[in-house]
């Protein structure tokens, strides 16, 4: 199964620390399964999310290994073991009213090189199955902001 990636709501909080970006990445990205009736299971699968510049080697990539998720009410949250393992401060993916997934994370002791971010592609991958979109980016001071 493909992932549809769409709706990319995002934002880049790019601050300097003795001459490295650092950025914070928070965000909404929505994925529609292409086939409704294959399985996607977050919680036992790893889960590797990507950025990059749209041309360009990927600026960012943290991989959830698979039982770093726990199903709840709302879809599926990190939890201690995925954060130990990535990284990663805050990741939750929503299942939506109209079956489609929104994934949200938040990062905020990424490193990622200086460079523009004005066309930035996005993946998620779930076991074998992905979706990339990529999405304009508008700097706002250091923030760089999806429409």
């Amino acid at each position: 199964m493909a992932l549809y990636v769409q709706n990319g709501k995002i934002k880049l909080v790019v601050t300097q620390d003795q001459g490295v970006d650092k950025v914070t990445w928070e965000g909404t990205v929505k994925f529609i399964p292409l086939v409704p009736t294959d399985t996607v299971t977050p919680e036992k699968e790893d889960v590797i999310f990507s950025f990059r510049p749209q041309d360009k080697p990927d600026a960012y990539v943290r991989r959830i290994p698979a039982g770093g998720l726990t199903k709840n009410a709302n879809g599926f949250s990190i939890n201690d073991i995925g954060r130990q393992v990535s990284g990663i401060d805050q990741f939750d993916l929503t299942t939506n009213a109209d079956g489609t997934w929104s994934a949200s994370l938040k990062d905020v002791k990424a490193v990622v090189m200086s460079q523009s971010y004005a066309l930035t592609c996005f993946t998620l991958q779930i076991g074998d199955d992905s979706g990339t979109d990529c999405e304009p980016l508008s700097p706002v001071g250091a923030t760089w902001i999806g429409n």
